[in-house]
């Protein structure tokens, strides 16, 4: 399988950081997982596993625990 290799960055201002939650988070990286499937014809398997990484990665850059 090729590689692929994606730099998403996304740009969002909110003025509470407390609104920022995991459930709101998990809404971001949804639609940015749905955008990257349909883009690079991705299969299913593949973007559960993009979605974990990122999610992972977004929330360890957030400092969530």
């Amino acid at each position: 399988m090729p590689k692929i290799d994606i730099d998403l960055k996304l740009d969002y201002s909110i003025e509470d950081e407390d609104a920022i939650d995991d459930l709101y988070l998990d809404d971001i990286l949804d639609e940015l997982g749905d955008i990257i499937v349909d883009h690079f014809n991705i299969k299913k398997d593949i973007y559960g596993v993009l979605n974990l990484y990122k999610k992972e990665k977004l929330k360890s850059s957030l400092n969530f625990d």
